[in-house]
């Protein structure tokens, strides 16, 4: 499991340390989800996903 550690000392600015690839995960969904088109679109998708409005394939 990705893990964060944050540090906050005082008169200093608070720093989070992470993994590269938690770091990329997060950049990624900020990047997708800055075009409302596109955010409008995944929370569509994720709607669908969670009423079960699926259709399964073999691929």
């Amino acid at each position: 499991m990705p893990s964060l550690y944050a540090s906050c000392v005082r008169d200093a600015p608070d720093v989070i340390i992470t993994g590269a690839r938690q770091y990329y995960a997060m950049a990624e969904t900020l990047h997708l989800f800055s075009n409302p088109v596109n955010a409008a679109h995944i929370n569509a998708s994720l709607d669908e996903l969670e009423r079960g409005d699926i259709v399964e394939i073999d691929v």
